[in-house]
C-alpha cells in the first residue's frame, strides 16, 4: 500500500512542477510591469546615478529581461530564491525565518476548524430539521458573511480590550526567559523544554489569531460535514450496516462518517494552505510576525525578490497539499470496509 501511495505521489510531481513554473512566470513578469526602479529603491533618495548603475548591475537589473529570467530559473533549480532587496539576506533565509509562526497560527486554527466543524456539522445532520439544526445552520451563515477584520476588531475589543482573557498582539511576553528554538513553534518548543510559563503564554497569546482565523472556515467547514453526512446517511451501504444489527454509534462513527471526512478533507487540505498564505489581514491586526507581515513588507517596499520568493513557497504550499489530499482520500475511502 506504501508502494502505490508513493507511486501516486510521484505520478504527481509533473503538476507540481507545471504549478511551479506557471507561478515563476506570471509573478516574474508581474514585477517587472511595475513602474518602479528597483536599483533606485535600494539605493535611496539623493543618490548618483553612478551608484544606481553600480547597484542595477550587482543585481543583473541591467541585463535583458529574458536573461534576467533563466538566470532567476537557474537560482530557483539550485534553491537560490536572491537577495531581499530590503535587507540584503537571502530571501529563503527569511522565509524560513518567519514560516514557523504562520505555520504554528495556521494549524492552531485548523485544530479549531477540525473540531467545531466536525461536531457542528455532524450534530446539525443528525438533527436535520429540530431546533439546533436550525441554530447551527444560522450561526454558519453569520460565520461565511462576516469578514475576517470585523471577526479580528470584535476578539480584540471584547476578549483582550474588555476582558482582558487574552493579550492584545504579539507571539510572546518578551519579558520572559528566552526559549531554546527546536521546532520553531512556540508551543511546542515550550513543551519540549518542559517550560509550562511559556507555553500557557504562548497559547494566551495564539487562541484569538487563530480563532479569527478559523471563525469563517468553521461556518464553511459545518455546512460542508452536515452536506456530506446527510448525503452518507442515505446510502445502501449504511441501511446494510444498520440492518446487520449494528448499534447507531457504531454505524455513525465507522461508516457514515468516514465517507463524510472525504470531501471534508479534501476542503481542508486546501484550506489549511490558504490559511497558511493568506492570514495577511490577521496577522497584521494581531501584530503576528509571520509570512503575512512579511509579504506585507515586501510589498510595501517593492522588494521583488521576496514577493517572488513568497509566491513560489505559497505555490509549493498549494502543490503538495493537493498531491497529499488526493493520497490521503485514498486512504480513508471506507467503501471497501462494508458489511
Amino acid at each position: 500500500m506504501v508502494g502505490r501511495h508513493f507511486y501516486q505521489l510521484m505520478r504527481r510531481l509533473p503538476g507540481i512542477a507545471l504549478t511551479l513554473i506557471g507561478a515563476v512566470v506570471v509573478t516574474f513578469i508581474i514585477a517587472r510591469l511595475i513602474p518602479a526602479d528597483p536599483a533606485r529603491l535600494i539605493a535611496g533618495d539623493g543618490a548618483s546615478e553612478r551608484v544606481i548603475a553600480q547597484i542595477r548591475a550587482e543585481y543583473g537589473l541591467d541585463k535583458p529581461v529574458t536573461t534576467q529570467f533563466v538566470q532567476y530559473l537557474s537560482d530557483l533549480a539550485h534553491g537560490n530564491l536572491g537577495l531581499s532587496l530590503r535587507s540584503g539576506e537571502p530571501v529563503l533565509n527569511e522565509l524560513l525565518r518567519v514560516a514557523p509562526a504562520t505555520f504554528e497560527l495556521a494549524l492552531a486554527a485548523l485544530i479549531l476548524i477540525v473540531l467545531f466543524g466536525m461536531a457542528l456539522g455532524s450534530w446539525s445532520a443528525l438533527t436535520k430539521d429540530r431546533l439546533s439544526d436550525q441554530l447551527i445552520r444560522a450561526l454558519s451563515a453569520i460565520a461565511i458573511s462576516t469578514p475576517t477584520f470585523w471577526t479580528a476588531m470584535f476578539f480584540v475589543l471584547v476578549f483582550a480590550a474588555a476582558l482582558s482573557w487574552a493579550p492584545l498582539n504579539g507571539r510572546f511576553d518578551p519579558t520572559l526567559p528566552a526559549l531554546p528554538q527546536v521546532t520553531g513553534l512556540r508551543t511546542l518548543d515550550a513543551l519540549l523544554s518542559g517550560r509550562l510559563d511559556a507555553f500557557g503564554d504562548a497559547l494566551a497569546h495564539l487562541i484569538l489569531p487563530a480563532a479569527t482565523l478559523a471563525f469563517a472556515n468553521i461556518g464553511l467547514t459545518t455546512r460542508l460535514v452536515r452536506t456530506a453526512m446527510l448525503d452518507t446517511l442515505t446510502q445502501d451501504y449504511v441501511r446494510r450496516a444498520r440492518s446487520a444489527g449494528l448499534s447507531e454509534w457504531k454505524v455513525i462513527t465507522a461508516y457514515a462518517l468516514p465517507n463524510a471526512m472525504i470531501p471534508f478533507l479534501t476542503a481542508t487540505g486546501l484550506m489549511f494552505a490558504d490559511l497558511i498564505v493568506g492570514a495577511i489581514i490577521t496577522e497584521m491586526i494581531f501584530g503576528w510576525p509571520g509570512l503575512g507581515a512579511y509579504t506585507l513588507e515586501a510589498i510595501a517596499g517593492l522588494d521583488f525578490p521576496a514577493i517572488m520568493g513568497f509566491t513560489v513557497f505559497a505555490a509549493l504550499i498549494y502543490a503538495f497539499v493537493n498531491a497529499l489530499i488526493d493520497i490521503a482520500n485514498g486512504v480513508i475511502d471506507p467503501r471497501g470496509q462494508r458489511p
